[in-house]
Protein backbone atom coordinates (compact mmCIF):
# COMPACT_ATOMS: atom_id res chain seq x y z
CA UNK A 1 0.00 0.00 0.00
CA UNK A 2 1.53 3.34 -1.03
CA UNK A 3 1.40 6.59 0.94
CA UNK A 4 -1.58 7.96 -1.05
CA UNK A 5 -3.64 4.85 -0.40
CA UNK A 6 -2.65 4.88 3.27
CA UNK A 7 -3.73 8.54 3.49
CA UNK A 8 -7.08 7.80 1.83
CA UNK A 9 -7.77 4.86 4.13
CA UNK A 10 -6.62 6.82 7.19
CA UNK A 11 -9.02 9.61 6.19
CA UNK A 12 -11.89 7.12 6.23
CA UNK A 13 -10.79 5.82 9.62
CA UNK A 14 -10.42 9.33 11.07
CA UNK A 15 -13.81 10.36 9.69
CA UNK A 16 -15.33 7.85 12.10
CA UNK A 17 -13.04 8.70 15.03
CA UNK A 18 -11.08 11.93 14.69
CA UNK A 19 -9.15 11.22 17.90
CA UNK A 20 -7.99 7.73 16.84
CA UNK A 21 -4.39 6.90 17.69
CA UNK A 22 -1.86 5.70 15.13
CA UNK A 23 -2.38 2.16 16.46
CA UNK A 24 -6.16 2.47 16.12
CA UNK A 25 -5.83 3.79 12.57
CA UNK A 26 -3.41 1.01 11.60
CA UNK A 27 -5.81 -1.61 12.93
CA UNK A 28 -8.81 -0.03 11.16
CA UNK A 29 -7.06 0.07 7.78
CA UNK A 30 -5.45 -3.34 8.09
CA UNK A 31 -1.77 -2.48 8.28
CA UNK A 32 0.81 -2.73 11.01
CA UNK A 33 1.73 0.24 13.14
CA UNK A 34 5.24 -0.11 11.72
CA UNK A 35 3.91 0.38 8.18
CA UNK A 36 2.03 3.47 9.26
CA UNK A 37 5.04 4.88 11.13
CA UNK A 38 7.31 4.13 8.16
CA UNK A 39 5.15 6.48 6.06
CA UNK A 40 4.15 9.05 8.70
CA UNK A 41 6.54 9.94 11.51
CA UNK A 42 3.77 11.12 13.83
CA UNK A 43 0.04 11.44 14.27
CA UNK A 44 0.39 15.14 13.47
CA UNK A 45 2.04 14.34 10.13
CA UNK A 46 -0.65 11.79 9.30
CA UNK A 47 -3.45 14.23 10.20
CA UNK A 48 -1.74 16.91 8.12
CA UNK A 49 -1.73 14.57 5.11
CA UNK A 50 -5.37 13.68 5.76
CA UNK A 51 -6.21 17.40 5.83
CA UNK A 52 -4.40 17.83 2.47
CA UNK A 53 -6.44 14.91 1.14
CA UNK A 54 -9.64 16.57 2.42
CA UNK A 55 -8.85 19.85 0.63
CA UNK A 56 -8.10 17.93 -2.57
CA UNK A 57 -11.34 15.96 -2.20
CA UNK A 58 -13.34 19.17 -1.69
CA UNK A 59 -11.68 20.68 -4.78
CA UNK A 60 -12.42 17.53 -6.81
CA UNK A 61 -16.10 17.57 -5.82
CA UNK A 62 -16.46 21.29 -6.63
CA UNK A 63 -14.58 20.88 -9.93
CA UNK A 64 -16.66 17.90 -11.03
CA UNK A 65 -19.86 19.66 -10.00
CA UNK A 66 -18.82 22.68 -12.06
CA UNK A 67 -19.53 25.25 -9.36
CA UNK A 68 -17.50 27.85 -11.24
CA UNK A 69 -19.33 27.73 -14.55
CA UNK A 70 -22.28 25.31 -14.80
CA UNK A 71 -25.81 26.54 -14.14
CA UNK A 72 -26.28 26.65 -10.36
CA UNK A 73 -29.14 24.13 -10.34
CA UNK A 74 -27.06 21.59 -12.30
CA UNK A 75 -24.00 22.15 -10.13
CA UNK A 76 -26.02 21.72 -6.92
CA UNK A 77 -27.49 18.49 -8.29
CA UNK A 78 -23.92 17.27 -8.86
CA UNK A 79 -22.91 18.27 -5.35
CA UNK A 80 -25.90 16.20 -4.20
CA UNK A 81 -24.32 13.16 -5.87
CA UNK A 82 -21.22 13.64 -3.67
CA UNK A 83 -22.80 15.15 -0.58
CA UNK A 84 -21.55 12.49 1.85
CA UNK A 85 -18.00 12.69 0.47
CA UNK A 86 -18.12 16.49 0.76
CA UNK A 87 -19.34 16.32 4.35
CA UNK A 88 -16.64 13.80 5.25
CA UNK A 89 -13.91 15.97 3.71
CA UNK A 90 -15.17 19.06 5.51
CA UNK A 91 -15.43 17.12 8.78
CA UNK A 92 -11.81 16.01 8.43
CA UNK A 93 -10.71 19.58 7.80
CA UNK A 94 -12.51 21.30 10.63
CA UNK A 95 -13.27 18.73 13.37
CA UNK A 96 -9.67 18.51 14.61
CA UNK A 97 -8.03 21.30 12.65
CA UNK A 98 -4.42 20.49 11.90
CA UNK A 99 -4.72 22.66 8.80
CA UNK A 100 -3.28 25.75 10.47
CA UNK A 101 -0.07 23.77 11.06
CA UNK A 102 0.36 22.70 7.42
CA UNK A 103 1.94 25.36 5.24
CA UNK A 104 -0.51 26.80 2.74
CA UNK A 105 -3.34 24.44 3.60
CA UNK A 106 -5.56 26.88 5.45
CA UNK A 107 -5.35 29.25 2.49
CA UNK A 108 -6.36 26.42 0.12
CA UNK A 109 -9.32 25.49 2.32
CA UNK A 110 -10.41 29.13 2.48
CA UNK A 111 -10.09 29.42 -1.31
CA UNK A 112 -12.49 26.47 -1.74
CA UNK A 113 -14.91 28.15 0.66
CA UNK A 114 -14.70 31.35 -1.37
CA UNK A 115 -15.51 29.37 -4.52
CA UNK A 116 -18.67 28.13 -2.82
CA UNK A 117 -19.63 31.70 -1.85
CA UNK A 118 -19.22 32.80 -5.49
CA UNK A 119 -21.32 29.80 -6.55
CA UNK A 120 -24.07 30.83 -4.12
CA UNK A 121 -23.97 34.41 -5.40
CA UNK A 122 -24.24 33.19 -8.98
CA UNK A 123 -27.13 30.95 -7.93
CA UNK A 124 -28.86 34.04 -6.54
CA UNK A 125 -28.34 35.87 -9.83
CA UNK A 126 -29.77 32.89 -11.73
CA UNK A 127 -32.84 32.84 -9.47
CA UNK A 128 -32.01 29.41 -8.02
CA UNK A 129 -31.14 30.56 -4.49
CA UNK A 130 -32.95 33.05 -2.33
CA UNK A 131 -31.67 36.61 -2.46
CA UNK A 132 -32.72 37.69 1.04
CA UNK A 133 -29.80 35.82 2.63
CA UNK A 134 -26.13 36.71 2.06
CA UNK A 135 -24.30 34.39 -0.35
CA UNK A 136 -21.76 33.51 2.34
CA UNK A 137 -24.55 32.30 4.62
CA UNK A 138 -26.01 30.26 1.77
CA UNK A 139 -22.61 28.63 1.22
CA UNK A 140 -22.43 27.76 4.92
CA UNK A 141 -25.95 26.36 4.66
CA UNK A 142 -24.97 24.08 1.78
CA UNK A 143 -22.14 22.65 3.88
CA UNK A 144 -24.40 22.42 6.93
CA UNK A 145 -26.93 20.41 4.95
CA UNK A 146 -24.13 18.12 3.80
CA UNK A 147 -23.15 17.58 7.46
CA UNK A 148 -26.78 16.98 8.36
CA UNK A 149 -27.00 14.21 5.75
CA UNK A 150 -23.77 12.60 7.00
CA UNK A 151 -25.00 12.59 10.59
CA UNK A 152 -28.50 11.42 9.61
CA UNK A 153 -27.02 8.44 7.76
CA UNK A 154 -24.54 7.58 10.52
CA UNK A 155 -27.29 7.75 13.15
CA UNK A 156 -29.56 5.55 11.07
CA UNK A 157 -32.28 8.14 10.45
CA UNK A 158 -31.81 8.14 6.68
CA UNK A 159 -30.66 5.58 4.15
CA UNK A 160 -27.91 6.57 1.74
CA UNK A 161 -30.25 6.27 -1.25
CA UNK A 162 -32.42 9.11 0.09
CA UNK A 163 -29.54 11.49 0.82
CA UNK A 164 -29.37 13.38 -2.48
CA UNK A 165 -33.10 14.03 -2.65
CA UNK A 166 -33.26 15.14 0.99
CA UNK A 167 -30.23 17.37 0.58
CA UNK A 168 -31.72 19.05 -2.48
CA UNK A 169 -35.20 19.34 -0.95
CA UNK A 170 -33.80 21.18 2.07
CA UNK A 171 -31.42 23.31 0.00
CA UNK A 172 -34.26 24.41 -2.30
CA UNK A 173 -37.16 24.46 0.14
CA UNK A 174 -35.47 25.43 3.36
CA UNK A 175 -37.29 24.78 6.59
CA UNK A 176 -40.58 26.38 5.55
CA UNK A 177 -42.54 23.15 5.42
CA UNK A 178 -43.11 23.15 1.68
CA UNK A 179 -40.81 22.13 -1.11
CA UNK A 180 -40.05 24.86 -3.61
CA UNK A 181 -38.92 22.47 -6.32
CA UNK A 182 -41.86 20.06 -6.38
CA UNK A 183 -39.85 17.25 -4.77
CA UNK A 184 -41.45 14.70 -2.55
CA UNK A 185 -38.92 12.60 -0.66
CA UNK A 186 -39.59 9.33 1.07
CA UNK A 187 -37.04 8.01 3.51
Amino acid sequence: MDRNELTSKAAAALANDISASMGDIAAKIGVSRTTLHRNFSSSAELKGEVARFAVQETRRIFDEAGIDDRPARDALESIGDEVLALATAQHLLWADPPIANVAGLLEQAIAEGERLVRFAARGQQEGVFRVDVPAAVLSFSICSQAFAMLYAVSAGYVGERAVKELFLAICYGGLQGQASNDRVVSV
